[in-house]
């Protein structure tokens, strides 16, 4: 269906922006638990702000490209004042360690993105999900309790 083609392009840079936003979680729960909620909520307020004006600026001109890549730039910002608040609170990360794995499964992600580009989007979507989730499970990139709290949430009360 041509008429979702051009969407597959907004739909790889969103699978992109996947790496920081994964890492960026990690280093906004760090700083939560370190007492340093403030820094938190600064970087939070900080990207989404930027977010809303790169977006009034790219919309117009680029559509849900120009949001992707928005969406895209924004999450490395959110990444680059995570890593400084951390760094800056003496918590040293291993980003090698970190985001190798997600890496991975993006590069996969992406790769079957561009092989299911002539499917419906919805298809692609889901299809590319579950594949990344499949290839963070195959690569032990998601650990006990990860899957512990998912499953919790996914029970009824």
């Amino acid at each position: 269906s041509s008429e979702f083609t051009n969407s597959v392009i907004a739909l790889q840079i969103l699978a992109a922006s996947l790496i920081f936003v994964f890492v960026n979680y990690l280093m906004g729960y760090l700083l939560n638990a370190i007492d340093k909620q403030r820094l938190f909520t600064l970087t939070v307020a900080i990207t989404t702000i930027f977010n809303i004006i790169l977006n009034s600026i790219l919309i117009p001109k680029y559509s849900y490209i120009g949001a992707g890549i928005a969406t895209l730039v924004s999450e490395v910002l959110g990444f680059g004042l995570f890593y400084y608040f951390t760094s800056k609170n003496k918590f040293s990360i291993n980003l090698a360690k970190i985001v190798a794995k997600p890496i991975i499964a993006n590069i996969v992600m992406i790769g079957s993105i561009i092989y299911l580009k002539n499917l419906h989007l919805i298809l692609i979507i889901s299809i590319s999900a579950i594949i990344y989730f499949l290839v963070i499970l195959a690569i032990k990139g998601i650990g006990k309790e990860e899957i512990n709290l998912l499953y919790s949430l996914t029970q009824k009360k």
